[in-house]
C-alpha cells in the first residue's frame, strides 16, 4: 500500500477550491475521498505520478481563477 504525505499548501490548496455553491463541496469532498481510496490500490510510483499530475492541475485551475477574478487596477 503506497503512502503519500502531502504538505500543508497541497492541503490548502484543496480546501480552497474554486466552488459556486454548498452543493459542489459536497461533490468535491466525495471526489476527494475517491480519488485517495484509488491511490491506495496503485502501487508507489503510480500513486506519485498521479498525485503530481493532479497537483499541477489544481495549481492550474487556481491559478486560472486567480487571474480571472483579480482586481483589474
Amino acid at each position: 500500500m503506497a503512502e503519500i504525505a502531502m504538505d500543508s499548501d497541497d492541503d490548502n490548496l484543496s480546501e480552497h477550491s474554486a466552488i459556486s455553491n454548498p452543493s459542489d463541496f459536497a461533490e468535491d469532498e466525495e471526489v476527494d475521498y475517491l480519488a485517495l481510496e484509488l491511490l491506495h490500490h496503485l502501487p508507489a510510483e503510480k500513486a506519485d505520478k498521479l498525485m503530481k499530475s493532479l497537483r499541477a492541475k489544481e495549481k492550474a485551475v487556481q491559478e486560472r481563477h486567480t487571474v480571472t477574478h483579480s482586481d483589474p487596477h
